[in-house]
């Protein structure tokens, strides 16, 4: 499957290259991807595979620059980044974009896939109609990244939902500013990046996030919630000079999830 999935990658990379202006046949092309994730985390790792894969598979016809951790852009910005071409190739939690297509948001509803198996239901179900969605906005979807299972994690114990009153809970999009809104917490929006720092100085004392790969979080777990969380890996396909935009190409294998499961122990390991 990983192979399969590499060579439909690799095709639908190399289609958008002859698509783009003409240059010297021995120069290669050069990207640039943005992502708000640090450098130790899983999906950063899963990119960098990627990214290695790309270079290999195209014989160096192809490299991508990579600037993790939001150095380059914060995640509310970088799908619009790839729109316009500020880079060609991006990484996003999906259902942040929940302002533009209220669709984006269904793998954010907590407990609606709240097992592996029915959180790849929900993928398979909802999978053609998210990319029928990006690509009418002028982007390729390459492939999906499941998160791992999300839990409440806070600075002290918790014996009843009221003990988060009045706690300042970590904010990322509208659905986890709305669940803060209705347990009686304030919300307070804190990038992936800046996370560790605002947990460690008090600027939020809750969050719902997954464990996986911080280290630093010597918090209380209230609860597991597992469900369906997907980054998403974001193209856009280069225009020909002079010629109408192409229909981006789809890419079948891509759609999948790519790498190994955010749960299993080589990627605890980071393998």
């Amino acid at each position: 499957m990983r192979t399969r999935s590499l060579l439909a990658l690799t095709a639908a990379l190399l289609a958008t290259l002859a698509l783009a202006p003409n240059r010297a046949a021995a120069q290669p092309t050069r990207w640039i991807m943005a992502s708000a994730y640090a450098e130790g985390a899983y999906h950063t790792r899963n990119i960098r595979a990627f990214l290695e894969d790309i270079e290999r598979t195209t014989g160096g016809r192809l490299t991508v620059q990579l600037h993790p951790t939001a150095t380059l852009l914060p995640m509310p910005q970088i799908k619009r980044g790839v729109q316009q071409g500020q880079v060609q190739l991006g990484e996003i939690l999906l259902n942040v974009y929940g302002n533009e297509d209220p669709f984006f948001e269904v793998d954010g509803v907590p407990f609606l896939a709240d097992t592996w198996p029915a959180t790849e239901a929900l993928h398979r179900a909802t999978l053609p109609l998210i990319r029928a969605r990006l690509e009418r906005q002028g982007l390729t979807l390459l492939y999906m990244v499941p998160w791992a299972s999300q839990a409440f994690y806070t600075r002290s114990e918790l014996r009843s939902i009221e003990d988060l009153r009045g706690q300042r809970f970590r904010a990322y999009n509208a659905l986890t500013t709305r669940m803060a809104e209705l347990i009686g917490a304030t919300p307070v929006t804190v990038q992936a990046a800046e996370v560790a720092q605002a947990f460690a100085t008090n600027v939020i004392s809750v969050m719902f996030l997954t464990r996986l790969g911080r280290s630093w979080v010597s918090s209380s777990e209230l609860c597991s919630a597992q469900h369906a969380f997907r980054n998403a890996v974001v193209l856009r396909p280069p225009k020909p000079d002079q010629s109408p935009p192409p229909r981006p190409a789809s890419t079948p294998a891509p759609g999948t999830m790519r790498g190994c499961s955010p749960m299993s122990a080589a990627c605890a390991r980071g393998t």
